[in-house]
């Protein structure tokens, strides 16, 4: 079994390296940040061929074509907010973000 080679690139603001059997590609200023962007792509990309594989079955399933339109719906929205959940847990681990900080701030907006 052969394993896949990730390509790294060195430039002036940091570094790409590029998955080279997909070529899914992640940046950052730092190789470490650039392969944690490759992550995070290769999580989305599988996520979004997820997302057809089950658009697909409710489809290719549906009786009813408004049915299957409303449960496209519904599914793109879940997608919609896993993926804006992905993006802010990622900020919040870019910034240190705690769960006091958390707290602290559903307390003052509470409070407002």
């Amino acid at each position: 079994m052969s394993a896949d080679r990730i390509q790294r690139i060195d430039h002036d603001d940091g570094v790409t390296v590029v998955h080279e059997r997909t070529g899914v590609s992640g940046s950052g200023e730092t190789y470490s940040e650039a392969l944690e962007s490759l992550v995070h792509r290769f999580q989305t990309t599988t996520d979004l061929v997820e997302f057809v594989e089950n658009a697909t079955e409710i489809v290719s399933e549906a009786a009813d074509p408004q049915e299957a339109a409303d449960e496209l719906r519904e599914l793109r929205d879940t997608a919609t907010l896993v993926d804006m959940s992905r993006e802010v847990q990622r900020r919040f681990a870019d910034e240190d973000v705690t769960e006091d900080d958390v707290e602290d701030a559903i307390r003052w907006a509470r409070s407002q």
